[in-house]
């Protein structure tokens, strides 16, 4: 066996000579592996309208899950070895190998330390609930079936709800925020409403309408109904909000 392990050593060297990138390859294969499995998560969160993929079992979820924790631990042993094998090719004086590899491999790290801070946190932070409760799920049903029950409390995995919309440009939104109070209606925003006095570069917001409940846009003017049963007409042009005769839908 000590013959066998010395004798593939030089197969070894020479391979990483001829390819000094596949440490730094592999490196980048298990990070993929782990915003794979991100991104299908995230997807189990949309809505059934928006999400590519069909809503995932629980017990399909926790196998993501999984998936995800040893594609951690396999980034963390790929890491290890990329840093540690250019000392084969040292030990055969191949130094430019060796810079090429340690080169390769910190750009590699690099790269996949920067991806993660792209990912938001809120995003990560649901995306950590979700793996808290397919879990749950997984386990309470497990012991709901050992115990011979076909009943089992099963925690929803919550979806997310689209909250902003943006018209002519981006000048104007329709938002809903965060008052749990006020959770079935919008504000229209105009986002240029004034130059900043203290910043030129800066815009200054204003509510134009509130307790929206349904609009339509029409190219050059947004139609908007009120809670209260106002029917209103923003001009894209001017920023200005009249009465209108007919109101618009969501």
């Amino acid at each position: 066996m000590k013959y066998m392990k010395l004798h593939l050593l030089p197969l070894v060297a020479q391979c990483l000579i001829r390819r000094p990138w596949l440490p730094a390859a592999a490196y980048f294969l298990a990070e993929s592996l782990t915003y794979l499995t991100l991104v299908i998560l995230f997807a189990n969160h949309c809505p059934s309208c928006n999400r590519f993929v069909p809503e995932l079992s629980d017990e399909f979820a926790a196998g993501v899950c999984d998936v995800y924790d040893f594609s951690l631990k396999q980034t963390v042993v790929v890491g290890c070895v990329m840093l540690i094998a250019p000392l084969i090719p040292l030990a055969y004086k191949q130094y430019r190998t060796v810079v090429v590899m340690l080169a390769l491999g910190v750009l590699a790290m690099l790269a996949g330390s920067h991806a993660l801070d792209l990912v938001p946190w809120s995003c990560r932070s649901v995306l950590a609930q979700q793996m808290r409760i397919v879990r749950t799920n997984v386990a309470r049903k497990a012991e709901a079936q050992r115990q011979g029950k076909t009943d089992w409390q099963r925690i929803p995995v919550h979806k997310f709800v689209r909250r902003l919309w943006t018209f002519s440009d981006g000048r104007y939104t329709i938002y809903q925020s965060d008052n749990t109070i006020k959770k079935d209606v919008y504000d229209l925003v105009d986002k240029r409403w004034r130059k900043n006095r203290y910043y030129n570069d800066v815009w200054e917001d204003r509510v134009l309408v509130d307790d929206v409940v349904r609009w339509t846009d029409c190219k050059d003017r947004l139609h908007v109904v009120t809670k209260s049963g106002k029917n209103l007409v923003l001009d894209y042009a001017t920023g200005k909000v009249t009465p209108c005769v007919s109101g618009g839908s969501k």
